[in-house]
């Protein structure tokens, strides 16, 4: 038997472990420490203000272009990822920089084009809830970046973990 899980904690490892009633298991892990990533805080984005907020990854996604990576925005509901979503694909699209939305609340065939479009190079920006990522292994998400606070640590790091997993800065 195999069980492979990208971020697991020891606790939910040897749950895992003991729900498949594996004895004595080899645990293969690596280091979470990911020197290639830097962490940058700003004020959480208030829609009346949302220029402001959204200036400084505008300039950055703008300078990059096509040639600077991908980048994945995580809002926390529906109503923030159409709201940012289409405020950067007015933004960025003048820049050549495709951004497309990512939620529930599309169908299941918009989701599939969107993930596509993602993984091929085609759209360089999704603005998405945290449904968006699972099973990404992109190795050129340069940006990740949350509009609002993942609900714990572990989510947290596992959305960042998507980034330059080419060794890369990101």
């Amino acid at each position: 038997i195999v069980a492979l899980t990208a971020t697991a904690v020891p606790k939910v490892r040897q749950s895992i472990a003991e729900s498949l009633q594996l004895r004595s298991p080899f645990i293969a892990s690596k280091t979470f420490d990911r020197t290639n990533l830097e962490i940058i805080v700003r004020r959480k984005i208030h829609s009346e203000n949302m220029h402001n907020h959204l200036a400084p990854l505008i300039r950055d996604l703008t300078d990059a272009g096509a040639t600077g990576g991908c980048t994945i925005v995580y809002c926390v509901s529906r109503r923030t990822v159409e709201e940012v979503g289409g405020y950067l694909a007015n933004a960025l699209g003048k820049a050549g920089v495709r951004v497309e939305q990512y939620h529930a609340g599309f169908s299941p065939q918009q989701r599939k084009e969107t993930h596509y479009s993602f993984l091929s190079g085609k759209t360089q920006v999704v603005v998405a809830t945290v449904a968006f990522g699972m099973g990404i292994d992109k190795p050129d998400i340069r940006r990740v970046v949350h509009i609002g606070a993942p609900k714990t640590v572990e989510e947290y790091y596992q959305q960042i973990g998507r980034a330059g997993r080419d060794g890369l800065p990101a």
